[in-house]
């Protein structure tokens, strides 16, 4: 069965183009990226009542189409909201977030969800936590494997078709699939700016 692909027959080599062909600095920060994120998590759960799990569940809970500067402000407004006992209405105000986002969020430190539903989020969530063979796959992914013009909006083929892509081109490079996500994402996010 031959697998359908919008756009780009090659995603795997395409990667590894973006990969190959980012800065230094953007190599820097893309292999480091996740930790940095996971020690942010860390010091925020630091003295709460909550995890560094559940931190990092709020920190993706929030995070589809925001910019990551804007997801962490919204995080930490979001997790200072709970902690003064606030309640969700008063949080989206604060935050100007989609209230679904910020019940999830809420229910993730209430103790009732451990992830927020979606395989994007699930997965952001997990590379955050140290899972190093996670590939998140939002809109940059497949706009790096598929074509620059994507919107974010997949079939079940492109899903599994760009995280191949990804596992194979990580592979390649030898890095782990985690780092080389990062690094694609940094190079590709770095050239939209």
């Amino acid at each position: 069965m031959s697998v359908k692909v919008r756009h780009n027959p090659n995603p795997t080599h395409r990667l590894l183009n973006i990969y190959h062909n980012a800065n230094p600095a953007s190599v820097a920060e893309g292999l480091a990226w996740y930790e940095s994120a996971h020690a942010i998590a860390a010091c925020w759960a630091d003295g709460t009542p909550y995890t560094v799990r559940q931190v990092i569940g709020v920190i993706a809970a929030l995070s589809p189409r925001l910019h990551w500067s804007r997801n962490i402000k919204v995080a930490a407004i979001v997790l200072k909201a709970h902690a003064q006992g606030r309640s969700v209405a008063e949080a989206r105000v604060a935050t100007g977030c989609f209230l679904q986002r910020i019940v999830a969020a809420y229910r993730i430190l209430d103790g009732i969800d451990e992830y927020p539903a979606g395989i994007k989020v699930q997965t952001f969530a997990r590379a955050i936590e140290g899972d190093e063979t996670n590939v998140v796959l939002d809109v940059w992914a497949f706009r790096a494997a598929i074509s620059t013009k994507h919107d974010g909006a997949y079939t079940a083929d492109e899903w599994r078709v760009t995280r191949d892509a990804f596992l194979k081109a990580a592979e390649l490079a030898h890095v782990t699939p985690r780092q080389f996500q990062a690094v694609v994402w940094v190079a590709v996010r770095g050239r939209a700016s």
